[in-house]
């Protein structure tokens, strides 16, 4: 910003001033980033569409068996409803127990 001042012998000066603007996040007192949204899946089962459901109600309705891999489901970005099994993002609510451990190493 440009101002003019008046010095006392009646000459006027140019002067700047400079604003400062707080641009981006902020140290300390600061409020903090909002949480990564979740994904929110709906589901076609029994002739029926419900939801939004994110992951862990989705775990919720496959220990109810409520949920299975052949259930539908679609979220935004799906080209259309896909059997839950087939969603890369649902696969570890279909996960049950621990995996085998690894096989012993090979004598030679």
């Amino acid at each position: 910003m440009l101002e003019a001042l008046e010095h006392p012998a009646g000459q006027q000066t140019a002067t700047t001033t400079q604003t400062t603007q707080n641009v981006g996040p902020t140290t300390g007192g600061g409020c903090p980033p909002p949480p990564p949204p979740t994904q929110q899946f709906y589901v076609y089962a029994n002739n029926q569409q419900s939801g939004p459901f994110d992951i862990a109600q989705l775990k919720q309705q496959v220990a109810a068996g409520t949920l299975n891999k052949q259930t539908y489901v679609w979220k935004d970005g799906m080209a259309g409803w896909a059997a839950a099994g087939t969603v890369p993002e649902l696969a570890c609510i279909f996960m049950t127990g621990t995996p085998p451990p690894p096989p012993p190493p090979m004598m030679m």
